[in-house]
């Protein structure tokens, strides 16, 4: 009986020192390190206008941009997908000059939204004293509906896009 379970034992040893080695090399090979949001822009007052972190799944580099009003809230979050704007919302900045005063602090001049690579969803962007500019929503990365403001708030036009209409800019 104890050489029946010496042989069992002896010939199952491998098979589980085999295993173990094939998980302790294989831990972690499907792990995602992500970095932690990291400042990459400040306001004049030093809180972060943007934070970002990276990290790579499957050979693919990633990055999470997240931007925050004066106020610190987080304004949008989106992530970029090998270098193009894949999922969430984006913010994108004028470039504010102390000097000039041209603009206002903390307003962006755009957010977009993205789904899988396309426009989708709520697009705005503004004039530099923060009112909106235009409105463009898009489903899947057509166009369904574009309105525009002049820079005193009032209504300029508003269009609803049929699929027979195409583009509005055309």
């Amino acid at each position: 009986m104890q050489k029946k379970l010496l042989a069992v034992f002896a010939a199952i040893l491998p098979l589980l020192i085999l295993g173990f080695v094939y998980l302790y090399s294989n831990s972690g090979s499907d792990e995602i390190k992500k970095t932690s949001l990291t400042p990459s822009e400040r306001f004049t007052n030093g809180r972060a206008r943007t934070k970002v972190r990276y990290w790579e799944e499957r050979g693919i580099r990633f990055r999470e941009i997240c931007s925050y009003g004066m106020d610190a809230k987080e304004l949008t979050c989106g992530v970029e997908r090998a270098g193009k704007r894949w999922e969430g919302r984006f913010s994108d900045w004028y470039d504010f000059d102390d000097e000039s005063g041209d603009g206002i602090e903390g307003v962006p001049y755009r957010i977009s939204s993205y789904g899988q690579g396309k426009p989708d969803g709520v697009w705005r962007t503004f004039w530099k004293d923060g009112k909106i500019q235009t409105e463009i929503v898009y489903k899947n990365g057509e166009k369904v509906s574009w309105s525009s403001w002049a820079a005193d708030g009032s209504l300029l036009r508003k269009k609803e896009i049929l699929e027979t209409q195409g583009n509005p800019d055309e």
